[in-house]
């Protein structure tokens, strides 16, 4: 199963006991690790020091991050109507949510993450799973 870590699991150890049997592979999103970047500018030192050494042994452990082309914004406007129609607002923080679920979605994966409210109501069009 092709899994997406959400930016949170990279913040947070994942509870790897909660995965669903079978072989895994795990990518992360670009948009994930441009949210996680926001750490390398922590105005603790020690702190910004720590996220950028993460930040290059999830590089290396996951690679380039997946990409936000023309298809994951098409995929993302309609999850921004799906949103709307239950009279949420796609808007905010919630943007980066929705979009690094085009992304899992565009790539046929499903999304871990710890937040799935975060996710709620998008679970007909993607499988969230909670670690």
């Amino acid at each position: 199963m092709r899994i997406h870590l959400d930016t949170n699991l990279l913040i947070q150890t994942p509870q790897w006991e909660l995965l669903p049997p079978g072989e895994h592979e795990f990518l992360v999103s670009a948009i994930a690790f441009a949210e996680f970047s926001e750490g390398v500018v922590h105005p603790d030192p020690a702190i910004a020091a720590q996220a950028a050494i993460e930040l290059i042994q999830y590089r290396s452990t996951y690679g380039d991050g997946m990409p936000f082309t023309q298809r994951e914004a098409d995929i993302y406007r309609e999850l921004c109507a799906v949103v709307a129609s239950t009279g949420r607002a796609p808007g905010g923080k919630r943007r980066v949510d929705l979009m690094i679920a085009a992304i899992a979605i565009g790539d046929g994966a499903a999304l871990a993450t710890r937040n799935i409210t975060d996710f709620e109501g998008l679970q007909p069009l993607l499988n969230v799973l909670t670690l």
